[in-house]
């Protein structure tokens, strides 16, 4: 089961970057740099 889990994880993790990841890691820098 732990082993299912992590390689869905991993998948989903890698979908996500694919779809957006460059917005996604511009945003989170955004918000951390209007934050601070």
């Amino acid at each position: 089961m732990i082993r299912w889990s992590r390689e869905k994880r991993l998948r989903f993790n890698l979908l996500r970057l694919v779809q957006g990841g460059p917005d996604r890691i511009n945003t989170q820098a955004g918000h951390l740099e209007t934050g601070n």
